[in-house]
C-alpha cells in the first residue's frame, strides 16, 4: 500500500507548538500529503500559514458551526494559493462546551 494523505487534521494547534516539526516528521512517515483545515478565521489562518512553510501540506479554511468567527472572511482567505478546500463548515446540533446549539444562525 502506498502512503496516505490525511485530509483533515489540525497540525497548528497549540499543543504541537513543542515537537511540531518532529510531530510532522512522524506523519510523513505515513502521508505524502496533509490537509490541515482551520476552525475558525485565527486558525484558518495558521493553516495556511503552515502549508505555505511545508511543500506537503495543504490547507482548508472554515468557520466550524459552534465558533463566533464572520465566515464572510472565508473568501479572502480561500484565494490563498496553497488553500484547496472549504472544511469545518456546516451544521453541527451536538452542545459544545455548554453553548446551545443555535440552529437558526447555522
Amino acid at each position: 500500500m502506498g502512503k496516505l494523505i490525511d485530509t483533515h487534521c489540525h497540525p497548528y494547534f497549540g499543543h504541537y507548538d513543542q515537537d511540531r516539526a518532529e510531530m510532522l516528521e512522524r506523519a510523513f512517515e505515513v502521508c505524502e500529503t496533509i490537509i490541515a483545515v482551520g476552525s475558525d478565521i485565527d486558525e484558518s489562518k495558521k493553516s495556511i500559514e503552515l502549508a505555505d512553510s511545508n511543500q506537503h501540506i495543504f490547507a482548508a479554511v472554515g468557520v466550524h458551526p459552534h465558533a463566533t468567527s464572520d465566515p464572510t472572511l472565508l473568501d479572502q482567505l480561500a484565494t490563498a494559493p496553497k488553500v484547496i478546500g472549504i472544511g469545518e463548515c456546516g451544521l453541527d446540533y451536538k452542545p459544545y462546551q455548554n453553548h446551545p446549539v443555535d440552529k437558526i444562525r447555522q
